[in-house]
């Protein structure tokens, strides 16, 4: 072997071996290796890396040395006026600090004998003859298993000139673990407490979850980046999405048992109000963010609202750890709102947190309690919403176990309302709020203030923020109001009370107008929430226990069935466009399903320890073979399918699965009426049959339909349509995809369109 100087090296030596690959890869004939060395101008990595990694089976990865600090002086000299002469170079930072990263990377793309590439889409080619490609283009090839990593510095001296070292460990270059299976997520390498092997065994092992999860679903075309992919367990069956029902469990409950007339919404509650001093504290936090005040509180009111009285409660800071000896009284108190909220009838299910709403208490007065509520008295069960902006606090009493729900009023009105307005226009009241010159006041002067008796001056009511200031006759008004009050404290009193008290009328009007709809407000998060069942609520507003919706169920017909056919299209008033497939068949029973069900019989009767010597056998095959082919469901009426098989439901539950006790069900019926009450679960059959009837939305039950959603989902669903719609002629449309055509079909529904009432263009 050949050298650039004639000089003839060992073979095995490591620097004649890699000349051999180096003329094997340019395929240089042995005559002309000394003259190839002599004229080499040397390795081009951006037109030889990629096949390098496909010939030798590597995945390349090119790291590269990042000064920071010689960057910044470059900056400096370049650009005198963007970097100011008395700024120095801070060193200990931790981003003025040399590091190594990750420059590029070359991955082995798998090439048959012919030099051409192996196409790996799996809608060209299926996964097994993919597989056996690359299997025996590795076996050619004489490699076995995955590609190697190769891992390279690139060194650039002085001259300009790159120079390639190998690196035998990447982790210890970089300071970081790498997870060997996704090639995405690190974490520091030295950890004081030593977790880094923990955490990445954990993160290892769910890639390789998510691995087996994209192995599984190659149809759905997800791209892997490291990210740790959640896996959603959906419901077995499609449930109907009724929120104004099924999330308020009173309404549930009455509607089962025909007794909607007795619903009532939670109509007593609590209002509470801080005021805040400014404590200066003019302190810098990091390198950009400055800090100039703290906010204490001052004061703190609260009214009750019960089915009696309403009464008013108050604390200030001349009272020791006045806050918590007002949420002492105000968890007292607490407990007559409950009782008042609370059903006459015990068994109807209901929810007995007492609300406690505030004004704009997410961002101010939540942070002023937070940390009374962390004590040994209290625990806060549910916590809703953002560190520094917590929509709902759900804290109980371990004394009492009252259990208090703090609200922000403005979860439930739309963004930027101010006060006034929201005292004006939905409280329906004259606007008479007293004025206080909040701002004022400071923890330095607010003592000798407040202890004086007469008026404040009309300076003090300047508001520096809004650059405005009251008017002359809005102070004569405040000076007269003064006269009846002792000192400043007793006036600051009445304004706090009278803020908690004008209150009462919007929240109350807004509790009305929602439960109009059924819609229980204060039962609710957010104004979202409360729409969307108001919507659903009109949807809903024609749903009967008693009707039957049977007729209209194209899934749960024979499509071999004329007249259900054409009785199914008439209803919705479009010939059918599904082809009828296989699954919609009618259900003919088999040997074999039928001995799985009666052995899973027995297996449930055994463990529940019943009385097994009737027990179905496989001798009653013929019996319900006939029985399914000639009977429907016995809770819903509907005929079995291969999309809604049927399965015995026990008469008596104490009983096991005797010839006797059990008669044809569907699934879904069974499944929902279990061991459950028998109104409820027929209010759920018949919600369900409902929304199938006329197209309403339903939750996703196919883990494909779902991931195919999910993928591309940002932010909130959002639907875009362009069409015109005629009040009272424009039917409304419902899309259904056909797997088996491969294609969408819109039909109408009986609905008619009359009103747009909402766009969101957001």
């Amino acid at each position: 072997m050949p050298d650039r100087k004639g000089k003839f090296l060992h073979p095995s030596s490591r620097v004649a071996l890699a000349k051999k690959e180096l003329f094997k890869y340019y395929n240089v004939k042995r005559q002309h290796q000394r003259e190839f060395l002599v004229n080499y101008p040397g390795f081009n990595f951006a037109t030889d890396a990629e096949e390098i990694s496909r010939r030798l089976n590597l995945n390349i990865n090119i790291y590269q040395y990042i000064d920071t600090r010689e960057a910044v002086k470059s900056l400096r000299s370049s650009a005198p006026r963007m970097w100011p002469i008395n700024r120095r170079i801070d060193e200990s930072n931790d981003i003025y600090n040399p590091f190594y990263q990750l420059l590029c990377s070359y991955h082995n793309t798998i090439i048959n004998d012919d030099g051409e590439e192996i196409n790996n889409d799996p809608e060209e080619q299926s996964r097994e003859l993919l597989q056996s490609k690359i299997a025996s283009t590795l076996q050619s090839a004489n490699i076995v298993g995955k590609p190697t990593e190769f891992n390279i510095l690139l060194v650039t001296d002085d001259c300009g000139n790159s120079h390639i070292m190998y690196i035998a460990d990447v982790n210890g270059l970089l300071g970081i673990k790498i997870c060997p299976i996704c090639k995405v997520h690190a974490i520091p390498a030295h950890n004081k407490y030593g977790h880094v092997k923990r955490k990445m065994e954990a993160h290892m092992k769910k890639c390789k979850e998510n691995k087996q999860l994209l192995l599984e679903n190659t149809h759905l075309k997800l791209d892997y980046d490291g990210q740790i992919i959640k896996r959603v367990v959906l419901e077995k069956y499609p449930k109907p999405y009724a929120p104004h029902i099924l999330q308020n469990k009173s309404y549930k409950y009455l509607l089962a048992n025909n007794r909607v007339n007795e619903l009532k919404p939670i109509k007593f509650y609590i209002t509470y109000k801080f005021f805040t001093l400014d404590r200066k504290v003019n302190k810098k936090c990091g390198e950009f963010s400055f800090q100039h005040a703290n906010l204490e509180p001052l004061c703190v009111s609260s009214t009750i609202k019960t089915k009696n009285k309403i009464k008013t409660i108050y604390f200030d800071n001349r009272t020791v750890n006045f806050i918590d000896e007002w949420l002492k009284l105000l968890f007292e108190e607490a407990k007559q709102v409950k009782f008042d909220n609370k059903y006459q009838d015990e068994n109807i299910p209901q929810c007995f947190d007492v609300p406690v709403l505030g004004w704009d208490s997410s961002k101010f007065d939540t942070s002023l309690i937070f940390r009374n509520l962390h004590s040994n008295q209290y625990v806060i069960s549910k916590y809703i919403g953002s560190g520094a902006h917590p929509k709902q606090i759900v804290v109980k009493n371990k004394e009492n176990s009252v259990t208090l729900k703090f609200i922000d009023a403005k979860s439930y009105l739309a963004p930027n309302m101010e006060y006034d307005a929201f005292i004006k226009d939905i409280g329906k009241v004259v606007l008479n709020k007293p004025v206080f010159p909040e701002e004022y006041l400071n923890c330095d002067n607010y003592q000798t203030e407040l202890d004086k008796s007469e008026a404040f001056p009309i300076e003090s009511f300047i508001n520096q923020l809004k650059n405005s200031s009251i008017s002359i006759s809005e102070y004569n008004n405040y000076v007269k109001k003064c006269e009846s009050f002792v000192s400043r404290w007793n006036y600051m009193r009445h304004c706090i009370e009278q803020d908690t008290q004008m209150m009462l009328h919007p929240i109350d009007n807004m509790i009305d107008f929602y439960f109009e709809f059924k819609v229980d407000m204060l039962l609710n998060t957010s104004l979202a929430k409360n729409s969307c069942q108001v919507k659903y609520s009109f949807v809903y507003k024609d749903f009967d226990l008693s009707e039957s919706y049977n007729d209209v169920i194209y899934d749960s017909q024979d499509p071999k069935d004329d007249e259900a056919t054409e009785r199914s299209s008439t209803t919705f008033g479009v010939a059918p466009l599904l082809k009828a497939s296989p699954d919609v068949k009618q259900f003919i029973l088999t040997p074999q399903y039928w001995q799985l069900k009666v052995n899973d019989y027995n297996e449930q009767d055994k463990r529940q320890k019943r009385d097994r010597k009737h027990n179905i056998t496989i001798k009653d095959y013929e019996y319900f073979k006939k029985l399914f082919i000639t009977h429907t469901c016995h809770m819903c009426q509907s005929r079995f399918n291969y999309k809604n098989k049927p399965t015995l439901d026990r008469i008596d539950n104490a009983k096991a699965h005797t010839k006797a006790n059990v008669l044809p069900c569907c699934l879904y019926c069974n499944k929902y009426a279990s061991n459950r009450d028998k109104n409820e679960a027929r209010l759920m059959i018949q919600l369900r049959r409902f929304a199938l009837k006329y197209g309403l939305p339903m939750t996703i039950s196919d883990q494909q339909v779902y991931q195919l959603c999910r993928r591309d989902l940002t932010g909130g669903i959002s639907y875009v349509a362009h069409r015109e719609n005629i009040a009272g002629e424009t039917k409304i449309n419902k899309f259904i995809y056909d797997k088996y055509s491969n294609s969408v079909h819109s039909f109408d529904l009986p609905h008619v369109m009359t009103h747009v009432y909402s766009l969101d263009f957001n």
